[in-house]
Formats: structure tokens, C-alpha cells, sequence
């Protein structure tokens, strides 16, 4: 069976002869983005190496992520630090399953119940600041979003108790940043 691979969409807005400025374009009911690429004439093929897949970028910030064995929706570095990739449960004619690129090692997002919540939550932006000192802003969902999504985890009599105990932590953890003033949610 052939399955659907979603496609990144691309539009020559501005051209000389030196310089093609495309746009790529990347969407869905909950997220709609843009960016320019600029490439030179000739040069298309060196274009689709730029443009990567999630496991990549994952591995452009720590080379030793892989994805994880007989969970395609997972990517592991070599610390055991995991990174799952949630999508919703599926409605009407949603492709499932799909990948998030075509690359051949790419992550599948796995549907989740109740993950509606996190497509559908408010954006929440806040300054971090890495052991070495190095700052970047995040973008991630809004804590109070996240607390409220990991206590209802904890709460699942069925979840693995390991997992219901580390979601339980990380609501707590996150909840005690908002409540000592640490973590501004919106």
C-alpha cells in the first residue's frame, strides 16, 4: 500500500540572474508558516538538501540522536533523552499514518489522546539559557496548557506507572515555576 507523504510547497516569488528567492510553505488547521530559500540558477538539487527532515534537525543540535527502535514516532540521543512527536486523533479524511518528511529515517507522529489540546493550545515564547551560557528563546505551548495536559496523564489508570509518575514531576516542576514567579504564562 502506498502511503501519502505530506509535501512541502514551493513558489518562485522573485528571480535575476544570479539569485531564485522561493518560498516554502508548510501548514495544517493548527500551524501555517513561511520561509525564504534563495538559491542560485543551476543550483535547484542543492535545494532539497537544505530543506531537512525532523530527525535531522534533531541531529544538527545533538549528533547522536536516532530513532528509536520499534517506536517510529520517537527520537533517542545517547543521554536516553526522548523526544516524542504527538499528533491528534485523526478526523475526517487526516492522512494516517504519514511521516514528517519523505527522508527515509523520518519520524512518524503517533495520534494521542486528548493531544487536540496541545495542537489547539496558546503559543507560550520564554528566554533559556543552556549550561554553557548560550541563550535561545523557546517556543513551545503554554505552561498552564502543559501542566493541565501531564496531571491528566498522571492521572490515567491505564498509563505505565513509570510514565504516570514522570508526568505527575513535570506538572508539578512546571506548576512550581509559575507559582514562584519563574515561568510567566499568558
Amino acid at each position: 500500500m502506498i502511503r501519502s507523504v505530506p509535501q512541502l510547497p514551493l513558489s518562485l516569488v522573485w528571480a535575476d540572474d544570479d539569485l531564485h528567492e522561493f518560498v516554502v510553505y508548510a501548514s495544517s488547521e493548527h500551524f501555517s508558516g513561511a520561509t525564504s530559500v534563495y538559491v542560485a540558477p543551476g543550483d535547484m538539487s542543492k535545494l532539497a538538501s537544505r530543506l531537512k527532515s525532523m530527525l535531522q534537525l534533531l541531529q544538527e543540535a545533538d549528533p547522536t540522536f536516532v530513532r528509536k527502535d520499534m517506536h517510529a514516532e520517537t527520537a533517542i540521543n545517547a543521554k536516553g533523552f526522548e523526544v516524542d512527536f504527538l499528533r491528534r486523533m485523526q478526523e475526517g479524511d487526516d492522512p494516517h499514518p504519514f511521516k514528517l518528511s519523505a527522508a527515509e529515517d523520518e519520524l512518524w507522529p503517533v495520534m494521542a489522546e486528548r493531544a487536540k489540546i496541545l495542537t489547539e493550545a496558546p503559543c507560550f515564547q520564554h528566554v533559556v539559557i543552556g549550561a554553557t551560557g548560550k541563550m535561545a528563546v523557546m517556543h513551545t505551548i503554554s505552561p498552564v496548557t502543559f501542566v493541565e495536559f501531564k496531571r491528566w496523564l498522571a492521572d490515567r489508570p491505564n498509563r505505565e506507572p513509570a510514565k504516570r509518575r514522570r508526568d505527575a514531576l513535570q506538572a508539578q516542576t512546571v506548576q512550581s515555576l509559575m507559582d514562584e514567579g519563574l515561568l510567566h504564562a499568558p
